[in-house]
């Protein structure tokens, strides 16, 4: 066993005596000591990593001094671009300031695309159409195209029609008239016929006996309700010989008549 110098043999025997030791565990304990004091003279080789972190940070206190910016805006444009900094299949990103939420390195565009400058994202790059080649649009079995919209449809099947909003219905039948029935004109539908001395209602559409009373020539007059129309007038006008006084018996002016006095009636 080689103990070396002969001041560390000195040193070893008295650690053995002084701690308990032995000889070999106080010589290797001399050792170490010396390993310690060697190192601390010589400097650490330093990492590529580290090595490129200490260059780039020079060249921020260079920028700063040189442009008169702070130094996290020189150290942003030091580590702005570098093929170190992306990873494969990405690049610097353009509009990248450093702000928060901002990526440094985003994803290369794919064959066929291209980087829009507004927008910052890939885009697929247009393919000119040739003018003399229209696109042949493909129509399914079942199916055509509305004239309206553009768009496809389903094609009416028989016996079934297209009505004015475009939905397929079923065609009315025709209705077969009867003895005794006829066409509404308002419905087309059916109805009753009115019967000889009948009349149709225009407001409720029903048919209403015609009653009818004597007139003064002899001729037929409307009865409405039992009570022929100008019955008093008529009675007055058979006594008088021809003649009604309007201003006398009926006081137009005091219930209906918004003229004054009856002595314009007269």
């Amino acid at each position: 066993m080689e103990f070396g110098k002969k001041g560390d043999a000195k040193k070893a025997m008295k650690l053995m005596w002084k701690e308990g030791i032995t000889l070999k565990q106080a010589w290797k304990k001399v050792k170490s000591k010396d390993k310690k004091t060697k190192s601390k003279g010589k400097k650490k080789a330093m990492s590529p990593k580290k090595r490129k972190a200490v260059a780039n940070a020079k060249k921020a206190m260079k920028l700063k001094w040189k442009e008169g910016i702070t130094l996290k805006q020189a150290w942003k444009k030091v580590n702005k671009f570098g093929d170190s900094v992306c990873p494969p299949d990405y690049e610097p990103n353009p509009m990248w300031t450093g702000t928060r939420g901002q990526r440094q390195c985003i994803q290369i565009c794919r064959p066929g695309m291209y980087r829009d400058s507004v927008t910052n994202r890939c885009k697929k790059i247009p393919v000119a159409r040739a003018a003399h080649a229209p696109s042949v649009r493909q129509i399914p079995d079942g199916m055509e195209i509305n004239p309206v919209t553009g768009r496809l449809r389903k094609i009416c099947l028989q016996p079934n029609v297209r009505n004015d909003r475009g939905r397929c219905i079923k065609p009315r039948a025709v209705p077969v008239l009867q003895p005794g029935y006829e066409i509404n004109p308002t419905t087309g539908r059916l109805r009753k016929m009115c019967l000889p001395g009948q009349y149709r209602d225009p407001v409720s559409g029903r048919c209403r006996k015609v009653r009818d009373a004597p007139d003064i020539m002899g001729q037929a007059v409307p009865i409405v309700a039992g009570v022929p129309i100008m019955e008093p007038l008529l009675a007055e006008y058979r006594a008088g010989g021809g003649m009604v006084d309007f201003g006398r018996r009926y006081n137009f002016g005091s219930r209906k008549c918004s003229f004054g006095n009856c002595h314009s009636c007269r």
